[in-house]
């Protein structure tokens, strides 16, 4: 009875030693495999984050022209309205077609 559960731990043992060379073999494939998607990645990641910047560029240069525009009108405006007022302006045209 001794003899066979010693054989039976022995069993055991090389089954467990077995797997765990198995398992240490699994995770040295993938951990090789996330090091090259990381490689293949790095350059797509350089894009992405070119992209990134120049949208944020453009959008900051579009509030700028927004901005600028509006300052325009709003001068524009209000030149109009004080020639109105003084009456200098150019009289209106009527035009009938």
């Amino acid at each position: 009875e001794v003899a066979e559960e010693e054989e039976e731990e022995q069993l055991v043992m090389g089954a467990t030693d077995e797997r765990a060379r198995d398992v240490v073999e699994r995770a040295e494939a993938l951990a090789a495999a996330c090091r090259a998607l990381e490689e293949g990645l790095a350059p797509l990641e350089r894009q992405v984050r070119a992209v990134f910047h120049r949208v944020v560029a453009s959008r900051g240069e579009v509030v700028r022209i927004m901005e600028h525009s509006t300052r325009s009108n709003s001068s524009a405006t209000a030149s109009a309205a004080a020639a109105a007022a003084s009456g200098s302006g150019a009289p209106p045209h009527h035009h009938s077609f």
